[in-house]
């Protein structure tokens, strides 16, 4: 059975220059040796120079809405993730990933929007700064998923990725209620199809954290 896109694009932005690394997986030594053959094609260099000015372009519009995402996460949070370089860049699919590779973490933010999705970066950027922490997953969250439809689950296949991916969504919520240069943000029926994201928002809000840190995350149940 193939590899979900996530894990072949983990393996070609860990790779050096397109070839295997610690951080490859053996199994997908045969499509880097295929990436790599497609990069040294003549015709990539002068697709590239085609498209360099269109890219200058895009770029210039990610400017103001990076340099708010970034006073966003300074303002409230107080620690960084352990790898803090950051490249963002656009997904020919409607959803977004954050990609960790060895020295950056990669932001690909979809691609449903002629502007920056600044709700879809923050949503990726906030997993880089959670996923390395342990969530308390009481018996109510177990129970939440438990009852979850199974059309629903099987988007996540895993209860960890649908706890860690709930509370990343009732973040980019509360994070927008609370700083006025970010638009405010509305869940979606995916998230509210997921039940948990509206729960972890609930306490959120309840708690009111004007800072959110390590051990208020370790700390976070419903």
């Amino acid at each position: 059975m193939p590899d979900h896109r996530y894990q072949y694009l983990l393996s070609v932005l860990n790779s050096n220059n397109y070839e295997p690394t610690e951080e490859t997986k053996k199994s997908h030594d045969e499509i880097l040796k295929y990436v790599k053959s497609i990069s040294e094609l003549p015709e990539m260099n002068k697709l590239w120079e085609k498209e360099l000015k269109e890219l200058a372009l895009s770029l210039e519009f990610y400017g103001e809405p990076i340099e708010t995402i970034t006073k966003l996460f300074k303002t409230y949070f107080d620690f960084e993730p352990k790898t803090n370089h950051f490249y963002v860049t656009r997904n020919w699919d409607k959803s977004g990933m954050c990609i960790p590779a060895k020295n950056a973490f990669y932001i690909i933010a979809s691609w449903n929007s002629p502007k920056p999705n600044i709700r879809n970066i923050i949503h990726e950027i906030i997993h880089a700064y959670i996923d390395e922490i342990e969530l308390p997953v009481s018996e109510n969250i177990k129970a939440t998923i438990n009852n979850l439809p199974e059309e629903v689950f099987s988007n996540y296949k895993k209860a960890h990725t649908v706890v860690y991916e709930s509370l990343v969504r009732a973040l980019v919520v509360y994070l927008s209620r609370k700083d006025k240069d970010i638009e405010d943000q509305k869940f979606s029926e995916d998230d509210i199809a997921l039940q948990l994201p509206e729960k972890y928002l609930q306490k959120l809000e309840a708690d009111s954290p004007n800072i959110i840190s390590k051990e208020y995350l370790s700390n976070l149940t419903i």
